[in-house]
């Protein structure tokens, strides 16, 4: 059964202007990992990092990582990609903008597979045990999470990851509050499988089928893997619709 321990890490708090301040991907990126590593040193990791407590620390680890990623994977040499991501309540969480000229901007709004509570529970119980079995049922005593490991099936534990994501890009895809300027990036934060091709194959097979047969109405569905943190994206086509391809739109994996 799949065991994680702790990892070397913090987060102390993330000041809006910071967070917010558009950059470029490789910027972002830069700016990541260099927040990261400052963050090393502080003796309240296990805390702030996997209570997520302190200013932006959550949105910080469950939005700006995995857009960050896809800044990465949309950038191509000669073109640039401006990222600005937002800590505020708004109906989306960043917006990029493909080209120095911006002629492609859309937004993004990430959602995880984070399942509550079981999903706070497990990363208290790694907070503040210093170990937490990824499978099995938990227990919560006052401020005391123990767990109970359980042996899994891994392709059935692989169906369920591949529902539960599909289910978050549904929920959001249908949503009337979003539009055909809005990405969908679903962050697949509980995801352990090891490796993941056949997975990440059965989840974009699965996907292409939904978003053909039932049209969204979004820019595009993006998947982020918590594991190597790769991207896997479909463009929304519609009927009588020209999108733009390889060079800068969203059709380019």
């Amino acid at each position: 059964m799949p065991i994680i321990g702790r990892c070397m890490d913090a987060s102390p708090g993330i000041a809006r202007e910071e967070y917010e301040r558009r950059r470029t991907a490789f910027e972002l990126a830069v700016w990541v990992n260099e927040k990261f590593r400052m963050l090393e040193t502080s003796d309240q990791f296990e805390r702030n990092y996997f209570e997520r407590i302190g200013e932006n620390v959550k949105p910080f680890i469950e939005e700006v990582i995995p857009v960050s990623r896809l800044a990465l994977h949309l950038a191509i040499p000669g073109k640039d990609v401006f990222v600005r991501c937002f800590s505020d309540n708004r109906p989306y969480d960043a917006e990029l903008e493909l080209g120095s000229d911006g002629e492609t901007r859309f937004r993004v709004e990430v959602t995880t597979t984070e399942e509550s509570p079981d999903s706070t529970m497990r990363r208290q119980a790694l907070s503040r045990n210093g170990i937490v079995s990824l499978t099995g049922t938990l227990r919560r005593e006052g401020r005391s999470v123990s767990d109970e490991p359980r042996a899994v099936d891994v392709a059935e534990e692989t169906d369920r990851q591949i529902q539960l994501a599909l289910s978050r890009l549904q929920r959001k895809a249908e949503r009337a509050r979003y539009g055909n300027d809005t990405a969908i990036l679903v962050y697949l934060t509980d995801c352990w499988v090891w490796p993941l091709h056949d997975l990440r194959a059965e989840l974009m097979r699965r996907a292409d089928h939904y978003v053909e047969t039932a049209q969204p109405n979004i820019y595009a569905a993006y998947f982020c893997y918590f594991l190597d943190h790769s991207i896997d994206g479909i463009s929304v086509r519609r009927p009588g619709q020209v999108q733009r391809t390889d060079q800068r739109g969203a059709d380019r994996w």
